[in-house]
């Protein structure tokens, strides 16, 4: 049941014909920590998805795969920030999420610089 704790286990009732997902009361304490483990682990693997795009970026030489690994990056960053909305991180967490995103954009900061032209020093 994708990793959910055999305690979680769904109940279903149904509706006028449909079946209707239920959880327990004294189960969903499970199901929002579960959530929220896996939620922890989208956002950290979308920022390493971020920093390797704008490493590749960083290592090619050609303008239009640096510009689409910016863009891919850019993306995976924003993915970051609208997932980010529903979670609770712990300390630990949060500190790891800030980590992993100041260095994704350091990184696109580089490539843009590199290849966009931005200026060196932004007023």
């Amino acid at each position: 049941m994708c990793g959910l704790p055999r305690r979680a286990r769904l109940f279903f009732f149904l509706q006028r014909g449909r079946k209707v997902l239920v959880w327990p009361p004294q189960r969903l304490s499970l199901v929002v920590s579960f959530f929220n483990r896996l939620g922890v682990e989208f956002l950290l693997i979308e920022l390493d998805l971020a920093v390797t795009f704008c490493e590749v970026g960083l290592a090619t030489g050609d303008f239009v795969r640096a510009e689409r690994n910016a863009d891919n990056a850019r993306a995976a960053l924003q993915a970051v920030v609208h997932a980010k909305e529903n979670l609770s991180l712990t300390d630990r967490e949060r500190q790891a999420v800030l980590t992993k995103t100041s260095k994704a954009v350091f990184l696109l900061v580089q490539l843009e610089r590199r290849y966009l032209r931005l200026p060196d020093k932004m007023t």
